[in-house]
């Protein structure tokens, strides 16, 4: 309950005591999932050496115990967190092992997911034709495991995708479709400062893609910029500010880029 309420301290103080009264039961696979959980608080803090600990423990008890269903999406967990830390290279031998181990089981829902990390890594990489190619992989995948939430996000990461390759028609087109899929999820409670959060990402790369097409006005950056300073400012945006911050670079306005 703690680590769902973001309530990470008492998170952290709850699941080393259940780690402490498990390994006295001599519970090992109900302490490799507090382990598991565990390295999730410790992720979430920014801690990544603790998590990466964590999570190779939990992993060791898996593999012990041979259970290889959970196998599978531990190790796309460890690949993320090689991702924090730049480790690329097992990063993505991690990706490829639990890819196989989640086909043995049928597991499209994590085949999904694993195929949109790579898509990720390989942009970070610039190589922005296999992103693309694990993209749109992911996204079939989604729609066959009818994980329509799994699709918004990947969609908008494949339109990125696109941006990076300088294909902006393309571009545009997935990202307004991100918009629309998204939008479905939009809060219109101002009162809690949630009004349109989920749709901000896709709309602020929007704005970011029309400004490289030279169809955006400053006006219309401004009115999202002032959002975010309002209805979002306790939440997190440093990305969204970067698209934004761009957006204003390329349309000549570096003072505002820069603030």
């Amino acid at each position: 309950c703690y680590l769902n309420s973001s309530e990470l301290d008492n998170a952290i103080d709850c699941l080393k005591r259940s780690i402490n009264i498990k390994k006295d039961l001599g519970n090992t696979i109900g302490m490799g999932t507090s382990l598991g959980n565990l390295s999730n608080a410790y992720r979430r803090i920014g801690d990544y050496s603790k998590a990466i600990s964590l999570m190779e423990e939990f992993l060791d008890i898996l593999k012990s115990n041979k259970m290889y269903f959970h196998i599978g999406r531990a190790l796309m967990i460890h690949a993320n967190l090689m991702i924090y830390i730049g480790n690329y290279t097992i990063a993505r031998k991690n990706y490829m092992e639990s890819i196989e181990l989640c086909k043995q089981f049928d597991d499209i829902g994590s085949q999904g997911l694993i195929n949109r990390h790579l898509g990720l890594l390989e942009m970070n990489l610039g190589n922005h034709n296999k992103a693309i190619e694990y993209l749109t992989k992911a996204i079939q995948m989604h729609k066959k495991a009818k994980h329509l939430i799994a699709i918004e996000p990947t969609t908008l990461f494949l339109g990125q995708a696109y941006l990076h390759k300088n294909d902006l028609d393309k571009a545009l087109e997935l990202v307004e479709k991100a918009v629309l899929l998204t939008d479905r999820r939009r809060h219109t409670n101002q009162a809690q400062n949630l009004d349109e959060y989920w749709t901000l990402p896709s709309r602020c790369v929007k704005l970011l893609i029309l400004a490289k097409m030279k169809k955006v006005k400053i006006d219309e950056i401004d009115k999202i910029y002032n959002e975010i300073n309002t209805l979002h400012v306790e939440k997190h945006k440093a990305r969204e500010l970067w698209w934004l911050a761009q957006a204003y670079f390329i349309i000549g306005k570096k003072n505002r880029a820069l603030e």
